[in-house]
């Protein structure tokens, strides 16, 4: 029984520790489950989630409200209807309303390891006859020219009110420590038909006129800041842990 018993217990350890592990050092990418690529993807160093308040999404008796108040019509007085002196707490409109966030993804897209991860979740998810050879012939080929940044989310509500142009004057790549500052080059606005947002492409320079890196892997951390729709989105990227098995993946 006790054997039993330990072996059960040594069964959760390796579970918890294979879960709790490094997929893109532990392993060769021809060897990632689905498991691993979700990690990748939304919970690795190339990945970040940023939470911010959706003001957008509150509104008042005006319209949107950005604000600190929300103004809320009163329901219909109920003449039998005794207030308590001691309610303090808004009422559960006025929590949906104020207290909503969004929730959005922002990955490293150009590294080796985000772009291998995102085709083999293509992969598994297609019903057609591609292989992991096609995944190798593009693990060999030439990394991009350019830094891409991706951002997805549920609620990309505050981007059809600003054009790429305003996006690139408010968006930056600020590394830690040196102060130095990059902007983006260009950006790409993916819409549906109806006009709702799918997903934003920053791309960022990696070299400047004379040559020299625009980012090096030594950087202590580069910090993402996007101005957009009243809400400021900012993720922290660490170069020292965006390291695969085959070394630093600043790319």
């Amino acid at each position: 029984m006790r054997s039993k018993l330990f072996l059960g217990l040594a069964l959760v350890l390796l579970t918890v520790m294979s879960w709790g592990g490094e997929p893109w050092k532990e392993k060769p990418y021809t060897a990632w489950n689905d498991s691993d690529v979700r990690k990748i993807l939304e919970g690795s160093p190339w990945s970040k989630t940023i939470s911010v308040a959706a003001t957008w999404l509150r509104t008042g008796a005006q319209g949107p409200e950005l604000g600190t108040k929300i103004s809320i019509p009163p329901p219909p007085r109920d003449p039998d209807h005794v207030e308590d002196p001691d309610l303090k707490a808004p009422p559960p409109v006025h929590d949906r309303l104020y207290n909503q966030f969004a929730r959005f993804v922002l990955r490293w897209e150009s590294s080796r390891t985000v772009r291998t991860a995102s085709q083999l979740r293509a992969l598994h998810q297609s019903s057609s006859a591609a292989t992991l050879g096609q995944l190798t012939d593009s693990w060999s080929a030439a990394e991009p020219p350019e830094y891409e940044l991706l951002l997805i989310g549920d609620l990309l509500a505050p981007f059809p009110i600003a054009t790429e142009f305003e996006l690139k004057a408010n968006t930056v790549l600020q590394c830690v420590g040196s102060g130095r500052k990059l902007f983006p080059s260009r950006i790409i606005v993916q819409r549906r038909d109806d006009g709702q947002i799918l997903e934003v492409r920053f791309f960022f320079q990696k070299t400047t006129a004379s040559g020299q890196p625009t980012l090096v892997a030594s950087e202590k951390a580069i910090e993402f800041q996007c101005r957009v729709g009243g809400a400021n989105l900012r993720a922290r990227f660490e170069p020292a842990r965006m390291v695969d098995a085959n070394g630093p993946d600043l790319r």
